[in-house]
């Protein structure tokens, strides 16, 4: 699939292969985040399967980090209550303060 293109969160991306490797490791984090709950994790994988060629290490955990910090919203009931409405937030990594960069669905203005 290497230099496919398709669009997704509005915009262009290309789709690159994920290694089986770091595929796992995605899947392992994201069962670690939905405790185990296997509804949840469906409902994450059918609603933003973009996650799982999203980097875990440099977008997926900085995200949960700042979910915990600027939002409060911590690991547990809180947590899986939220990537139940929005787990696109997983994937964000813009964050525009009102100066719009036109990426709108990969930007925290929408959360």
């Amino acid at each position: 699939m290497t230099g496919t293109t398709t669009f997704r969160w509005s915009y262009l991306t290309t789709l690159r292969s994920v290694a089986s490797g770091q595929l796992a490791s995605r899947l392992t984090y994201l069962r670690e985040l939905c405790e185990g709950d296997a509804e949840l994790l469906r409902t994450v994988l059918e609603t933003f399967p973009e996650v799982l060629g999203v980097d875990t290490a440099t977008v997926v955990e900085p995200n949960v980090a700042l979910l915990e910090r600027m939002y409060s919203i911590s690991r547990g009931p809180a947590l899986a209550g939220m990537l139940k409405r929005k787990p696109q937030v997983l994937g964000n990594v813009l964050d525009c303060s009102g100066d719009c960069a036109g990426e709108c669905n990969r930007c925290w203005a929408r959360f």
